[in-house]
Protein backbone atom coordinates (compact mmCIF):
# COMPACT_ATOMS: atom_id res chain seq x y z
CA UNK A 1 0.00 0.00 0.00
CA UNK A 2 1.64 3.15 -1.07
CA UNK A 3 2.25 6.07 0.95
CA UNK A 4 1.38 3.97 4.61
CA UNK A 5 3.66 4.03 7.55
CA UNK A 6 4.71 0.57 8.98
CA UNK A 7 2.53 1.24 12.11
CA UNK A 8 -0.79 2.19 10.21
CA UNK A 9 -0.42 -1.11 8.01
CA UNK A 10 0.17 -2.98 11.02
CA UNK A 11 -3.15 -1.32 12.27
CA UNK A 12 -4.94 -2.55 9.00
CA UNK A 13 -4.04 -5.92 9.49
CA UNK A 14 -4.80 -5.78 13.14
CA UNK A 15 -8.31 -4.08 12.35
CA UNK A 16 -8.90 -6.30 9.39
CA UNK A 17 -7.64 -9.46 11.82
CA UNK A 18 -10.84 -8.53 14.63
CA UNK A 19 -13.07 -8.06 11.88
CA UNK A 20 -12.68 -11.42 9.91
CA UNK A 21 -11.34 -13.64 12.29
CA UNK A 22 -8.55 -14.34 10.07
CA UNK A 23 -5.85 -13.46 8.23
CA UNK A 24 -3.94 -14.82 4.66
CA UNK A 25 0.06 -13.47 5.21
CA UNK A 26 0.91 -15.11 1.90
CA UNK A 27 4.17 -16.70 1.06
CA UNK A 28 4.88 -18.16 4.98
CA UNK A 29 5.51 -21.59 4.45
CA UNK A 30 7.62 -22.27 1.50
CA UNK A 31 6.16 -24.23 -1.84
CA UNK A 32 8.89 -26.87 -0.46
CA UNK A 33 7.07 -27.32 2.59
CA UNK A 34 4.04 -27.53 1.30
CA UNK A 35 4.42 -30.45 -0.95
CA UNK A 36 6.04 -31.85 1.70
CA UNK A 37 2.82 -31.75 3.94
CA UNK A 38 0.28 -32.47 0.99
CA UNK A 39 2.39 -36.05 0.34
CA UNK A 40 2.85 -36.60 3.86
CA UNK A 41 -1.04 -36.71 4.02
CA UNK A 42 -1.87 -38.39 0.93
CA UNK A 43 1.18 -41.36 2.80
CA UNK A 44 -0.49 -41.40 5.73
CA UNK A 45 -4.24 -41.74 4.52
CA UNK A 46 -3.11 -44.74 2.17
CA UNK A 47 -1.38 -46.48 5.43
CA UNK A 48 -3.90 -45.97 7.91
CA UNK A 49 -6.59 -46.98 5.23
CA UNK A 50 -4.72 -50.07 4.89
CA UNK A 51 -4.53 -50.59 8.53
CA UNK A 52 -8.33 -50.16 9.56
CA UNK A 53 -9.47 -52.26 6.37
CA UNK A 54 -6.76 -55.20 7.25
CA UNK A 55 -7.67 -54.73 11.12
CA UNK A 56 -3.90 -54.23 11.74
CA UNK A 57 -5.42 -51.16 14.08
CA UNK A 58 -8.16 -49.95 15.41
CA UNK A 59 -10.00 -46.85 14.16
CA UNK A 60 -8.74 -43.80 16.60
CA UNK A 61 -9.20 -40.21 16.53
CA UNK A 62 -5.27 -39.63 16.51
CA UNK A 63 -5.17 -41.42 13.25
CA UNK A 64 -7.57 -40.37 11.27
CA UNK A 65 -11.08 -40.74 10.27
CA UNK A 66 -13.35 -40.89 7.20
CA UNK A 67 -16.75 -40.32 9.17
CA UNK A 68 -15.96 -36.42 10.40
CA UNK A 69 -19.68 -34.88 9.98
CA UNK A 70 -18.38 -31.76 8.53
CA UNK A 71 -16.52 -33.20 5.64
CA UNK A 72 -18.17 -36.64 5.45
CA UNK A 73 -15.96 -39.69 3.36
CA UNK A 74 -13.33 -37.33 3.12
CA UNK A 75 -9.98 -38.31 5.51
CA UNK A 76 -9.13 -35.82 8.24
CA UNK A 77 -6.77 -35.83 11.06
CA UNK A 78 -7.44 -33.56 14.89
CA UNK A 79 -4.69 -32.47 16.00
CA UNK A 80 -1.78 -33.91 13.55
CA UNK A 81 1.44 -34.05 14.74
CA UNK A 82 3.02 -32.21 11.55
CA UNK A 83 0.00 -29.44 11.33
CA UNK A 84 0.40 -29.16 15.27
CA UNK A 85 4.73 -28.83 14.89
CA UNK A 86 3.47 -26.07 11.99
CA UNK A 87 1.07 -23.78 14.07
CA UNK A 88 4.03 -23.74 17.04
CA UNK A 89 6.60 -22.24 14.27
CA UNK A 90 4.51 -19.83 12.26
CA UNK A 91 3.60 -18.24 15.81
CA UNK A 92 6.52 -15.87 15.56
CA UNK A 93 5.28 -14.79 12.23
CA UNK A 94 1.94 -14.34 13.35
CA UNK A 95 2.91 -12.34 16.68
CA UNK A 96 5.32 -10.04 14.60
CA UNK A 97 1.61 -9.40 12.12
CA UNK A 98 -0.90 -9.09 14.58
CA UNK A 99 1.75 -7.32 17.59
Amino acid sequence: MHGLQDHDLNNLIIMSFKKDRYLIIKKTVSDKLIKFIYDYFLIKRKAIEYMYKNNVIQENILFGTWKDEQVPNVYSVYADFVMETLLVKLIPILEKKLN
